[in-house]
């Protein structure tokens, strides 16, 4: 049978191409995943955004597969995430905390018996035979990722060259909310909190959460990281310089 013009043939929404796609970041053929990566970072974001839930579960999923190459791709995955909106993917259901999560897991940040003298080596990520670089990676992706989850948001340029002033003063305080469900923290209908899947759409809820499970973690481990030099030296210092100032805007 005669193949359809490329004019004639029907273009799927994304809605309908993701969930064939995402399952395919687990495949064990490396040239698919590298196809995958390629389609995704063709497709439009407006279309992509609204399914970085299901996204996440595939990349955290890929981040923990048994196979190496797998490991390295999902990062890849997650970079491109956060290249495409990085605020929906610290900010959907499960997507700050279980990421984090795994993220200090590939890297063996987990606990004190892990980061007492942690080398590059004990990184699960690094065992693949491109080694270091794995590491680095991994490291990257975790700065881009705290980064996206606790920098202050810019504030937006004064187009207009008119000075903003009295009764105008902190007009976005009696604006209505941009978020979701924005009195949440009152916690008037007393539904249970499950902390791992919840959606952390506030900066503020990040960071709290952040310095009561993580800092201290990622603290330590960005040190001892440093001491390695190269590029996980070169990485680290990055997430330290973003742990730096994530701190000092908390003051």
């Amino acid at each position: 049978m005669a193949r359809p013009p490329q004019e004639a043939q029907i273009h799927l929404p994304v809605a309908i191409l993701l969930p064939k796609l995402l399952p395919l970041t687990l495949d064990g053929n490396n040239g698919v995943r590298v196809q995958l990566l390629k389609l995704l970072r063709s497709l439009p974001v407006e279309d992509v955004k609204d399914h970085m839930e299901s996204l996440s579960l595939y990349i955290r999923a890929g981040l923990t597969h048994l196979a190496a190459d797998i490991r390295t791709s999902a990062l890849e995955v997650l970079g491109w995430a956060l290249e495409a909106d990085s605020e929906q993917v610290v900010s959907c259901p499960g997507g700050w905390v279980k990421t984090l999560k795994i993220l200090l897991t590939t890297l063996a940040w987990t606990d004190d018996a892990t980061l007492a003298g942690w080398t590059s080596s004990r990184a699960i990520i690094g065992r693949t035979s491109s080694g270091d670089k794995s590491v680095a990676r991994a490291l990257s992706m975790l700065a881009m990722f705290l980064r996206a989850g606790l920098e202050m948001p810019k504030e937006p340029e004064n187009t207009t060259g008119v000075q903003v002033t009295f009764p105008l003063w902190h007009r976005e305080c009696h604006m209505l909310p941009r978020r979701s469900n924005a009195y949440v923290y009152l916690d008037l209908f007393g539904k249970s909190k499950d902390r791992e899947e919840e959606a952390y759409e506030d900066r503020e809820e990040r960071q709290r959460v952040f310095a009561a499970i993580f800092q201290s973690k990622v603290w330590r481990g960005a040190a001892a990281a440093r001491k390695e030099g190269g590029e996980i030296g070169r990485a680290a210092v990055m997430l330290l310089n973003i742990l730096e100032d994530s701190k000092s805007a908390q003051q």
